[in-house]
């Protein structure tokens, strides 16, 4: 994608950035909450226990998580656009092809795998490119966007029902393919923005070696310094603390280094593990894994134990569909009060994750459907809070640079952590007879990531106080060095 000049424009072209992503959003995890409605066609259709049919929707849900990764490298190698329409002819194949599946492993890998795929590649692009384009209006932008998931939730669960009840779930997946394909559409919106950002940390056989410091205040290692001659020339931006020229030619590389060099480039582009070297970031993946209990509890299983309750297929799925209409409500809401002020975004974070533990728990004592509507739409909002200022949380501790590998490697986090939930859940109800077990675990789960997000400012300010004395030292280390090279440089000349 090519590279631009000037500030992100907070507005014009960026508001059909914000359709483009919401469209993505309506699709790609539109499909995931609609799930819990295809759980209950596969359990019918194949007659499998409810713990191997989940696989499917734990299987989907990792490989969707776990391809964000990919989905980052692609986007800045051949840009958003093309990465966002690729997603969408991938995904169409995926659910094309499951409409002619003849048993349940086969959807592992149709829906589960090649689906996922599809999904993820648009998915954390949208994330991305509405942070690109926003700044002071991030929050409400990507509120806006994200608004897209309460809205594919509410109109796919039910027109999935809808669909497999006149069609089977066959012909609903064909017509789901065809219109899953629209993912191309919101591809073609994303217009390149050019954009002037900070030049990061590298290391190359070139001149040129600096060290700067991290959001949270550490620096990071310096490389590439030899027994050479040293130039001080100077900061390039605010966060750099030196930069160091090196006076003598590159030093020949081997093969053999020059592609393991090339090698670990490219696995940094996809994979940046020093993230979890922020104490911050830590705790917002052990956060992650609390919220992913109440998803799978609300994505796999709501139609199901909907049944348990005497609720039919056709009504039961008017509860997801509730509740994703009150995330397209929370969702722009939470973003709105988060543009509107500049308070902390860890204690409305908090807030909504402790009344969605509190709902979830409740309704194992409400078994009426309007009980379950109530406690659902209560859910469904405070949802698309968490899920909206869980974006503006990661922003405000790693920098518009690093949000996009920050998003992916904590929905890679939480795709692990899926896959062994989503069946958990079913074997519970299997053993237990009921789903009550786990959703009490669920709720216990996010009151514990509540307690957790309220501790991340008090995580952060500790961090930064033992990091800002280790880069006295460092910079100490460094002006001595170079010091000690220029009066010998000065001593040989003379």
């Amino acid at each position: 994608m090519e590279e631009a000049k000037g500030e992100p424009p907070d507005g014009g072209w960026g508001w059909a950035i914000v359709f483009a992503a919401f469209l993505g959003f309506f699709i790609s995890t539109g499909n995931v909450h609609s799930f819990s409605v295809l759980y209950v066609a596969f359990l019918d259709a194949f007659g499998e226990s409810k713990a191997v049919t989940a696989w499917i929707g734990g299987i989907f849900t990792l490989v969707l998580t776990f391809s964000t990764s990919y989905g980052v490298a692609m986007a800045k190698r051949f840009g958003h656009r093309k990465t966002v329409m690729a997603a969408g002819v991938l995904a169409s194949v995926g659910i094309l092809t499951s409409g002619f599946t003849t048993n349940v492993y086969q959807l592992y890998f149709t829906f589960g795998v090649l689906t996922g795929i599809g999904m993820s590649l648009a998915y954390v692009v949208c994330f991305e490119i509405v942070s690109i384009y926003f700044k002071k209006r991030f929050p409400i932008a990507i509120g806006l966007a994200m608004a897209g998931s309460g809205a594919g939730q509410f109109v796919l669960s039910v027109m999935t029902q809808l669909m497999v009840d006149w069609y089977g779930w066959r012909g609903m997946l064909l017509i789901m393919s065809a219109f899953t394909s629209h993912l191309c559409l919101s591809g073609a919106l994303m217009r390149p923005l050019k954009t002037n950002q900070p030049s990061q940390i590298y290391e190359s056989p070139d001149k040129i070696v600096k060290t700067s410091e991290t959001e949270s205040g550490c620096v990071n290692t310096i490389h590439g310094i030899e027994d050479k001659d040293l130039k001080l020339i100077g900061d390039e931006s605010a966060e750099s603390v030196f930069m160091v020229q090196l006076e003598s030619k590159p030093v020949p590389q081997k093969p053999s280094r020059t592609r393991s060099r090339r090698l670990k480039s490219y696995l940094i582009t996809i994979y940046d593990f020093t993230l979890f070297k922020e104490p911050v970031y830590i705790i917002v993946c052990i956060i992650g894994i609390g919220q992913v209990f109440g998803t799978i509890s609300t994505t796999v299983h709501l139609v199901r134990r909907a049944r348990d309750f005497g609720i039919s297929d056709n009504i039961g799925a008017y509860i997801p569909a509730v509740m994703g209409l009150a995330q397209l409500v929370g969702r722009p809401s939470f973003g709105a009060l988060g543009s509107i002020g500049s308070f902390n975004p860890c204690i409305p974070y908090a807030v909504t994750l402790f009344v969605c533990a509190s709902s979830l728990i409740i309704s194992t004592y409400t078994r009426t459907f309007t009980a379950q509507i109530v406690l659902l739409s209560i859910y469904g909002i405070c949802t698309g809070g968490f899920a909206v200022y869980k974006t503006v949380v990661l922003k405000h501790f790693l920098g518009n640079e690093r949000i996009g590998q920050g998003i992916s490697i904590l929905l890679h986090v939480q795709g692990m952590a899926s896959l062994f939930i989503g069946p958990l859940g079913g074997w519970m109800r299997d053993s237990l007879g009921v789903y009550d077990g786990f959703y009490w675990l669920s709720g216990v789960c996010l009151l514990l990531a509540s307690v957790l997000a309220v501790l991340l400012p008090v995580v952060k300010r500790s961090s930064t106080h033992r990091c800002h004395k280790g880069n006295v030292e460092v910079q100490n280390n460094v002006t001595s060095s170079i010091s000690e090279k220029l009066i010998i440089q000065y001593t040989t000349t003379v």
